[in-house]
């Protein structure tokens, strides 16, 4: 949609170091016409210095300054307010955007759209590009039901969406110090279509100095009572941290090399079944019979991979109540021999590879004579 005005959001402190190179990506840009709203988080650094050049050699810079330290969300929301586009393009301080990110964003703009993402690429602390780029799901009803479990969708700073839906002001949550993004992605899902472009549009670094870095525990708590509110809509009682932690575990098959961690098995015998069966029913009303019912049978594979991951390891580790929790979870006898039987294979594949590692291990050395 070519007529969407356009307002690039950005919030940084103490970011000189690679604040020229996110600015200069963005002034970039195939797509010319927009306004890049910075917002000066009290930085001690030269980073005020550098913004008021950007702002006196380009016209679309503008700049707002906080007198003191607000913090990330409360910088972003000034920002949102002050921004005059249709559509927000979110960009960090130490981010990179390739020349047609935009384009390629506005591209996928409708009606009924309520954020659009992209394919994502890791970046060290050089720009250099490490893996594969990271795309979140493409299908909606699967893109909502991975958010349960975690922010699949990614950093909040390569996304747009709209400034204003059903005539209400687009905000991060001002509750979140952290994971702001995630929170506000959970609710956007909800009030329209997201676009997922196949296309690279966004470069992540990761450093020393991220928040991701320096602030972890913090923004993993943030993430947590994201994940719990969001989980909260399809239980019937608010579920206890214990209870999200656990879900999440299951899902993500997040092993600790311990026995089944807590009370994982119980969790999955009730609290899963509960939410998988309210997700599946609000699928139907949203998106109709045929979405739940392609939806169903990938999260009915889908779980029995990780109920056999789990029963693998409460054998292993001889937990005797996570193997009955798990095995109830299974239900009917049908579902508990599927189970039973991918376990039995995941129990084979290990070891093997445990036989092929120490067959490597035992070969002697060969030394070559000069």
């Amino acid at each position: 949609m070519s007529d969407l005005k356009l307002t690039v959001v950005m919030a940084v402190r103490n970011g000189e170091r690679y604040l020229a190179q996110a600015v200069e990506s963005v002034l970039a840009q195939s797509v010319p016409d927009f306004e890049l709203l910075i917002v000066d988080d009290a930085s001690t650094d030269d980073t005020s210095l550098m913004l008021t050049g950007y702002r006196r050699r380009d016209s679309r810079v503008r700049v707002i300054t906080n007198r003191v330290h607000l913090g990330l969300t409360a910088s972003l929301n000034s920002a949102l307010e002050h921004a005059h586009g249709d559509v927000i393009a979110r960009h960090d301080a130490d981010d990179v955007s390739p020349p047609d990110r935009f384009a390629i964003q506005l591209g996928a703009f409708r009606d009924d759209v309520s954020l659009v993402t992209g394919s994502v690429e890791i970046l060290d602390e050089r720009g250099v590009p490490r893996g594969v780029p990271i795309r979140p799901p493409q299908w909606q009803p699967r893109l909502e039901w991975e958010l349960l479990f975690g922010n699949v969708i990614g950093a909040g700073a390569h996304v747009m969406f709209p400034r204003v839906i059903f005539d209400e002001p687009v905000r991060f949550p001002s509750t979140y110090r952290y994971a702001q993004d995630y929170a506000l992605w959970c609710r956007l899902c909800r009030l329209g279509r997201v676009a997922c472009p196949a296309q690279l549009v966004y470069g992540l670094r990761r450093h020393g100095a991220s928040i991701s870095r320096r602030l972890k525990p913090e923004q993993d708590e943030c993430a947590a009572r994201a994940r719990q509110e969001y989980q909260a809509r399809f239980l019937r009682s608010a579920p206890s941290p214990e209870v999200t932690a656990g879900l999440s575990r299951f899902w993500a098959m997040a092993d600790t090399g311990r026995r089944v961690h807590e009370n994982t098995g119980a969790i999955v015998h009730s609290a899963f079944a509960e939410i998988r069966e309210a997700f599946l029913s609000y699928v139907e009303r949203r998106y109709g019979l045929e979405e739940q019912a392609r939806l169903q049978t990938e999260l009915d594979e889908d779980a029995r991979d990780r109920l056999a991951h789990w029963l693998l390891r409460s054998v292993r580790f001889a937990d005797a109540r996570a193997c009955r929790d798990l095995l109830s979870a299974a239900g009917s006898s049908r579902e508990l021999r599927s189970v039973s039987a991918r376990a039995l294979g995941r129990t084979v594949k290990a070891l093997l590879r445990d036989r092929q590692r120490s067959e490597v291990a035992s070969r002697p050395v060969q030394r070559w004579k000069a």
